[in-house]
């Protein structure tokens, strides 16, 4: 009976062991959950802009990078063009919750201006890149320039009034221009500056 009783033992020590080690698992899968999905709010944060939600300066510079390699091994070129809006800060002095539902109206016209596999960035406050691909011909460009800048023509209307949306462009062509990521969209900025 004494045997009986010392089994009962280390059967109840062994099922509060195993209900232990359940609860630890379960609680550890929730911290690696929980890890996974702050990783991706961080890639998010480090790679994309956080108003439009569209790639930033440093995934820019990436996708450039991979453009270049193929633009390269085809013996192509590809085309960078710089946007800027012209009055972005005269508009974010006035109300800085305008000011970013001015940028996003203006990356949705840019964005309904270009083609599917072109990319469209933005790299500061007032500015934009679009990287075109390798196919683009350069006669087709200015069609797609018309097209950008007939939408900035029409004004920006909300709740609080109408603007104009003032635009500049610059482009830059590898390799004609330059033949890396950062001096392409530099003269890109240059260009649509002067």
């Amino acid at each position: 009976m004494a045997e009986f009783y010392g089994l009962e033992y280390y059967l109840y020590i062994l099922i509060v062991l195993l209900l232990i080690s359940i609860y630890f698992n379960i609680k550890q899968r929730q911290l690696a959950k929980k890890r996974g999905e702050n990783d991706l709010v961080l890639i998010k944060k480090a790679y994309f802009d956080p108003v439009t939600e569209l790639p930033n300066r440093n995934n820019l510079d990436i996708i450039i990078g991979e453009q270049i390699i193929r633009a390269f091994r085809h013996k192509k070129s590809f085309i960078v063009a710089a946007v800027k809006l012209l009055n972005y800060h005269d508009i974010n002095l006035r109300s800085k919750t305008r000011a970013q539902e001015f940028v996003v109206e203006s990356s949705n016209r840019l964005l309904s201006s270009i083609r599917n596999e072109d990319m469209l960035s933005r790299i500061s406050d007032n500015g934009f890149i679009i990287v075109f691909n390798e196919y683009l011909e350069k006669e087709n460009l200015n069609v797609i320039f018309e097209r950008i800048n007939t939408l900035f023509s029409e004004k920006f209307e909300d709740e609080k009034g109408t603007l104009d949306i003032k635009i500049s462009i610059g482009k830059s062509i590898y390799p004609d221009d330059a033949t890396e990521s950062n001096e392409l969209i530099n003269d890109a900025i240059r260009k649509a500056l002067n």
